[in-house]
């Protein structure tokens, strides 16, 4: 969350407890569709998040708590955004996220994520140049991401340091939008003592907390960690989602000539550093 960011009025009409549960179930559909996409099994997908298979299983069918640094690490290794599993839902279609509801944006960006950077940037350049509508930029090196990347930033969401972080970008969140304790716990739904836990990086925060807190806020979770090698990642996926929603917006007139480059991509060979991601 940046410090500019103001939280406007609290959204009316949805009550996030009443449709909780609606809300996993649908994650956990989108989970396991993504895993299809990628033609990945459980026990790989088990191996990445570093759950026991019983945990995924129970995480794809909607019936577990999806943990802040799990949702948040498989977001980096899909290609995906938070706002990927928040758009799966109906009560946020007044959010402006519909573009994370494309089924073409989701292909596209799981298909890029995949490949090798080099494939990415040549693919991404591909779609640029043959685009009905300009675009007005060229691919380059700011929207692709190195295995080794992502490898070197898997500690981190497992270390004690990511909670103390979201403690504190939430912290500066309450001080610049002049926001009480109570105020944040009832956005969350949870009591001032688990409040107080929370802005103490002493406890493991579940999605649907940010969940409720973009309900009620509409500021995009996952943007208080100031982890450098976290960041660069963070930003260069937004920077990819960016010209992938332009790009679909552009072949908007042409949508068998997208699907055709789609399939194209398909026939890319998947990146050995990424495949490695699900070997330990």
């Amino acid at each position: 969350m940046k410090a500019d960011q103001c939280v406007p009025e609290r959204s009316p009409g949805v009550d996030f407890d009443n449709i909780e549960y609606l809300f996993n179930e649908s994650a956990g559909a989108f989970i396991a569709q993504v895993r299809h996409m990628n033609e990945l099994n459980m026990p790989a997908m088990s191996r990445l998040l570093s759950v026991s298979k019983k945990t995924y299983m129970e995480m794809e069918k909607g019936k577990r708590q999806y943990r802040m640094h799990i949702i948040n690490w498989w977001c980096f290794v899909m290609g995906m955004s938070p706002l990927h599993l928040l758009a799966q839902s109906n009560y946020f279609s007044h959010l402006p996220i519909g573009d994370y509801r494309n089924i073409r944006q989701v292909r596209l960006a799981l298909l890029l994520q995949r490949v090798s950077p080099g494939d990415c940037l040549a693919a991404l350049q591909t779609m640029i140049d043959h685009c009905p509508r300009p675009i007005g930029r060229d691919a380059d090196d700011s929207v692709c991401i190195q295995p080794s990347e992502l490898a070197g930033v898997r500690p981190f969401f497992h270390d004690k340091d990511y909670y103390r972080m979201v403690a504190d970008g939430l912290l500066c969140f309450l001080q610049n939008n002049q926001l009480t304790r109570r105020e944040l716990a009832q956005h969350l739904n949870v009591t001032p003592r688990t409040v107080r836990r929370i802005l103490s990086g002493d406890v493991t925060l579940n999605f649907n907390y940010y969940a409720r807190f973009y309900l009620s806020t509409g500021v995009y979770p996952l943007r208080i960690l100031d982890n450098s090698p976290y960041l660069k990642i963070r930003l260069k996926l937004e920077q990819r989602l960016f010209l992938i929603n332009d790009l679909i917006a552009g072949y908007a007139s042409s949508p068998d000539v997208l699907d055709e480059l789609l399939l194209s991509l398909t026939h890319l060979p998947v990146d050995a550093g990424w495949r490695k991601l699900f070997e330990h």
